[in-house]
């Protein structure tokens, strides 16, 4: 059979346990004294029986337990579990196996081991298991063992500060077991090791100043430099003698007022200043103990670096034992200050309670062993390393907005996050510098954020792009735009009566920020405005009902996307009113009817550089504007000065004069006059969509190139309107960028679109008003038809509701033209029952009934 040994892995915040242990690695001869443990491999125990003397066989429920002869050595005996009814366990390591009762002496070292096999009943690859110390504090947990092989499990070298009890054993722990799997314990020993330390042979390299107070008076803590003591309000400091050994000195805090703290953090011991220079390997640790004076049993406290994402909060200290905290070792990318110490977090701790810390240390214990600089990691691809430390680069797209912390926003064209630099509360940040930041990643209330060990400014003055979302995306707390900053397209409603809107300036330390609410649609949304920062921190609060456009950082709070921000006056932004429509015609059309408005500039000033109905596109060094040379009797076009973009796209350099209506099966005429300041211009003209529609074209894109003089010439063509071009609309334009024009001026006068002859769409062909008629048949199984009647070229919607008011079909949402309509509804899927039917055609709006009998 295969054989496989797993160690246990090192935890790196000891003292959990009950009782203190120094798990250290030692030198240690190979020596060793007999098991300490009773019947550790159960050679004292009898075939056929299920319980045997100092060992609890626990489980009898779920399990049986028996001992029976090993198949592979007769002389052997292992003890056998067969699950019979685990899923009545309340948890799976109810069913358990451990030597117990073995006492551990003061200040000797052990090594705990046991040997297990696995059989499963249904072929499974592999199960978990638990091995465990008791009080002895350590364990592993989850351990995979495979099907039908022996595992061997061996804790790591512990040796007891005093005297202990350990209860070793074996618990199951997969979820996933079924009745009938099997266990065989071949044997858990302790073994007492005869120890040979070998002192260390190199000098150790401590970083901070009096790192163990080796150079302090006792009774006086004043005047110590590098070190913070604080809290002295609430509580007494003084260095002591240790009583376990005179040589030694320790730090004394005792509380006295700790109701009088608004946070215990505030009492706390740190050494402060020590420079960890770029590219070294250091080791950070610290030894505290905790006396109660009420006797309870232990207390929380946390043990921090002073370097951004390397702190071990929380901690569990038992009542008078000694507990050793070490940070995971620590090379520098680039040189950054530490300031390692402890704080206390326990929201349960008496006046009267002491503390005492032997040493906080760093040890340098070794160089990088390597200079190259290390590698920038795209946001987006940051986003997703929880936990790892790593460099990225981007632009600060908010100011600090910290306090005791630097907090700042930073993206880059890839992605967005959160910074926080601890400690850092006073460091200046612009929107618009670029920084470097080495940090750990990590997440706070769902928000991603990097922990910055430290931070470089590369440059100033840059822009901070602004990414337009609808609402859809702005929700969604998954978003690729979270951390960014973003303008969301969507208007907002201000909701007063549900926000608190920072009406007083603010200078003080809770309540760093306040929600305001705005209405979106159907969805309420938190706009979380910075306090001391923000630009409307002290302004007047908005009416309730007034509307606004939003921009600022996508964040989250758990599972709630929201804005934070109000840094910019632009943030909260009331919308320019609406646009007067512009009157441009409508259809029905007469022959020789002008469909476009303003096309001969008549109704804009000389020197508008953006006139009515136009749309003016210019590539960079391009102008346009109205002057007063004309080739009709206004004595007004557009003069469009070419700065040639450098590409063959024409349209980087147009003039465009829409929107304009138009009816399917017409038939138009387009034309304009152009002209330039020299002989060799050149200009395109077309019909064609806006968007909506892609921008496709009356003649295709691929647009005749008219050839221009300095004389006014008239180019124009006709086309018959499909009905995409009806539904879209249609714009008329001027492209000029073009080579042959670069640092030319191009003329552009009385631009027409005109009915002609052709259409068979005549004003008395149309229907005089609108109409919606009754169904036919009615009733009906299960189709109908339902006809309508338009006058005018609008946009229709024709719905079908039940009798509570729920929508049950839509059978038309689109611009039609006008006309005689017939749609045909398909009742297959729904109920017998009377239905409405509602047509909606611009300001017109009717319903009628039908039953559907089936």
């Amino acid at each position: 059979m295969k054989q496989v040994t797993i160690p246990f892995k090192s935890v790196r915040a000891f003292g959990r346990s009950l009782i203190a242990v120094a798990a250290m690695l030692l030198l240690v001869s190979t020596t060793l004294n007999a098991q300490v443990n009773t019947n550790w491999d159960f050679s004292e125990s009898t075939i056929g029986e299920s319980s045997t003397a100092d060992w609890w066989i626990l489980g009898g429920d779920y399990a049986d337990h028996e001992f029976i002869e090993d198949p592979d050595d007769a002389s052997n005996i292992l003890l056998q579990t067969t699950l019979t009814e685990i899923d009545s366990a309340a948890n799976a390591w109810d069913v358990q196996v451990a030597s117990v009762n073995t006492v551990l002496d003061s200040g000797a070292t052990y090594v705990i081991s046991g040997r297990l096999k696995y059989i499963s009943s249904t072929d499974a690859a592999t199960a978990t298991i638990n091995f465990t110390s008791g009080d002895v504090g350590i364990h592993q947990y989850g351990a995979s063992i495979n099907n039908d092989e022996w595992t061997v499990f061996t804790l790591d070298t512990v040796r007891t500060e005093s005297e202990v009890t350990a209860n070793v054993g074996f618990h199951l722990s997969n979820s996933s077991l079924e009745n009938g799997d099997v266990f065989h314990t071949d044997y858990i020993k302790i073994e007492k090791v005869e120890e040979v330390v070998e002192e260390p042979t190199e000098e150790k390299n401590f970083v901070n100043d009096n790192s163990d107070f080796q150079d302090v008076t006792l009774g006086a803590t004043t005047g110590i430099e590098n070190w913070w003591m604080l809290g002295g309000d609430f509580a007494d400091f003084e260095f002591v003698e240790d009583p376990d050994d005179a040589s030694n000195v320790l730090h004394k805090t005792t509380i006295t007022d700790i109701d009088g703290a608004a946070e215990v953090y505030t009492v706390q011991l740190a050494s402060i200043n020590n420079e960890l220079e770029a590219g070294g390997t250091y080791v950070m640790s610290g030894r505290i103990k905790y006396v109660s004076s009420t006797d309870a049993a232990s207390a929380t406290l946390n043990f921090v670096s002073g370097i951004s994402g390397i702190n071990l909060y929380g901690q569990s200290v038992n009542n008078e034992e000694w507990t050793v905290f070490e940070f995971d070792t620590l090379t520098t990318d680039t040189a950054v200050t530490a300031a390692p110490g402890f704080h206390l977090s326990d929201s349960n701790l008496e006046n009267g309670d002491v503390y005492y810390v032997d040493y906080i240390r760093i040890e340098k214990i070794g160089e990088s062993d390597t200079d190259e600089p290390a590698e920038i990691t795209a946001i987006a691809d940051a986003r997703t390393y929880q936990d790892s430390s790593l460099v990225i680069s981007g632009i600060a797209s908010t100011p600090n907005y910290g306090f005791n912390n630097g907090q700042w926003f930073l993206q880059d064209e890839t992605g967005g996050i959160n910074v926080i630099f601890f400690g850092e509360g006073d460091i200046e940040v612009e929107p618009g510098d670029e920084h470097i930041l080495y940090g750990t990643i990590s997440s706070y209330e769902g928000q991603v954020q990097i922990d910055v060990d430290s931070a470089e400014v590369v440059s100033t003055g840059n822009d901070v792009l602004v990414y337009e979302i609808g609402l859809d995306e702005f929700l969604n707390v998954e978003s690729d735009y979270q951390g960014q900053y973003v303008a969301l397209t969507d208007t907002a409603t201000y909701l007063s009566e549900i926000s608190d809107w920072p009406v007083e300036d603010f200078d003080g330390w809770s309540g760093s920020g306040t929600n305001v609410y705005f209405q979106v649609a159907e969805d309420t949304i938190t706009y979380r405005i910075d306090r001391d920062e923000a630009f409307f921190d002290g302004t007047a609060e908005p009416a309730d009902g007034e509307q606004f456009l939003l921009s600022g950082i996508l964040s989250r709070f758990n599972e709630e996307a929201q804005f934070y921000g109000g840094f910019f006056e632009d943030d909260i932004l009331t919308p320019a009113p609406a646009p007067t429509p512009l009157p441009v015609p409508e259809p029905p059309y007469a022959v020789g009817d002008t469909l476009n408005y303003n096309g001969s500039l008549t109704l804009s000033d000389v020197g508008a550089t953006a006139p009515v109905a136009w749309t003016i596109s210019l590539a960079e060094g391009s102008s346009a504007e109205v002057v007063g040379d004309a080739a009709d009797e206004d004595g007004k076009a557009l003069a469009v000065t070419v700065a040639w973009s450098g590409t063959t796209n024409w349209y980087e350099n147009e003039a465009v004069n829409e929107p304009i209506n138009v009816v399917e099966g017409e038939t138009y005429e387009a034309s304009v006059w152009l002209k330039a300041d020299e002989e060799g211009r050149s200009g395109r003209f077309y019909a064609g969509m806006p968007a909506s529609g892609s921008y496709e074209r009356a003649r295709g894109f691929s647009t005749p190139v008219s050839e221009l003089t300095t004389e006014w010439q008239r180019v124009a063509f006709t086309f018959t309107a499909t009905e995409a071009q009806a539904t879209n609309g249609m714009r008329v334009g001027v492209e000029t960028n073009a080579e042959v024009n670069d640092g030319g001026v191009i003329y552009i006068d009385d631009i027409v679109l005109q009915k002609v002859e052709g259409t068979s769409n005549e004003v008395g062909d149309q229907p005089l008003s609108f109409k919606l008629d009754q169904n036919y048949p009615n009733p009906f199984n299960p189709t109908t038809n339902i006809s309508y009647a338009i006058p005018e070229a609008t946009q229709v919607t024709l719905e079908v509701f039940n009798m509570l008011g729920q929508k049950v079909k839509t059978l038309v949402n689109e611009r039609q033209v006008a006309g005689s309509k017939m749609v045909s509804f398909d009742a297959s899927s729904l109920a017998s029952g009377v239905y409405i039917y509602r047509l909606q055609a611009g300001s017109f709006v009717k319903s009628q009934r039908m039953t559907l009998i089936k």
